[in-house]
């Protein structure tokens, strides 16, 4: 056999072996990886660290409704989105079930302010300026009418909140216990294999 073909002989050995390690260490941490990760965890973490979440688009906090231009009792839908009591919240809730083309609700979630601008026909040319100054938007095209209720907005290069980075952080403690499993376990295995004679460390 030729230098060359031992050599690809010996790149699809090293590519299935690999492909068994990687199959034996997910297989591995699926059955041995700790998922519960606690709010409490989430916070140190993000308090520690909050250099590493500056944000880098504006976010906000709205109350969004897209309706037809026949849609009825628009001035009271109005009032109910700059409404802060629980039973004008009921009331908007119900007339979007019914009456709106599409909407949003939850004025606690943050939201990227380009995502929102997705689905609003809002011209500006400067994001900062804009949210500083509106605190209602009532835009119509041909057919439908759009009201924004901007309940609150972080602009871009500030601290993001916490809620907004919750199921990052998550993430990041989860992908960082994998590491740290698989590190372990290759430990393991050289310490095991050491023990078994499988391994001589030259001395």
């Amino acid at each position: 056999m030729g230098d060359s073909l031992k050599n690809v002989s010996k790149q699809i050995e090293d590519y299935k072996n690999s492909l068994i390690i990687y199959s034996y260490q997910q297989e591995y941490i699926r059955q041995k990886l700790d998922t519960n990760v606690s709010d409490s965890e989430i916070e140190d973490y993000y308090n520690k660290n909050k250099q590493d979440f500056e944000l880098k688009n504006d976010i906000v906090r709205i109350i969004y409704v897209k309706t037809g231009k026949k849609s009825p009792n628009l001035d009271k839908l109005k009032n109910w989105i700059n409404s802060n009591d629980p039973k004008d919240r009921d009331k908007l809730s119900k007339y979007c079930y019914q009456f709106a083309e599409n909407f949003f609700l939850n004025d606690q979630a943050w939201l990227m302010f380009d995502d929102v601008l997705k689905e609003i026909p809002i011209q500006t040319y400067n994001q900062d300026i804009f949210l500083q100054n509106n605190k209602f938007v009532q835009i119509e095209d041909s057919a439908d009418i759009y009201f924004l209720g901007i309940k609150g907005y972080i602009v871009k290069n500030s601290i993001s909140p916490l809620s907004f980075e919750r199921e990052n952080i998550k993430k990041i403690i989860l992908n960082g216990r994998k590491i740290r499993m698989i590190e372990d376990m290759k430990r393991d295995l050289y310490n095991q294999a050491v023990a078994n004679g499988q391994i001589k460390i030259a001395k």
